[in-house]
């Protein structure tokens, strides 16, 4: 996408004889996941509730909502410490009962 952009706004920049110049568009750094947000997929679901347990031990983390919930497969969302999300994703993601932990990322779709 960001190609596609960029090709445009390359194209608009350039001129026929005569014709008003356009200034190509400057690329605008995007925050690309919800701040203070992580999502986590446990790895054996019926254990979820005992790993959501654990984490809130954690005086920084807490429990948001299950975002998918059912015998076989069970996502979190949990709140982490604003500007401290990657940490907090490695540290969750190296728990036994976890299956992946990533930031909240935000998409879009064309």
């Amino acid at each position: 996408m960001h190609t596609l952009l960029l090709a445009l706004a390359l194209a608009l920049g350039s001129t026929s004889a005569g014709g008003p110049k356009v200034e190509p568009a400057q690329m605008v750094e995007q925050q690309e996941f919800v701040p203070g947000m992580v999502i986590v997929q446990f790895k054996d679901a019926s254990r979820a509730q005992e790993t959501i347990r654990i984490l809130e031990q954690y005086e920084e983390i807490t429990f948001d909502r299950m975002l998918f919930d059912d015998d076989a497969l069970r996502i979190g969302l949990f709140t982490v410490p604003q500007g401290q999300e990657q940490a907090y994703v490695e540290k969750i993601g190296q728990m036994d009962n976890v299956d992946i932990a990533e930031l909240n990322g935000i998409g879009s779709f064309n």
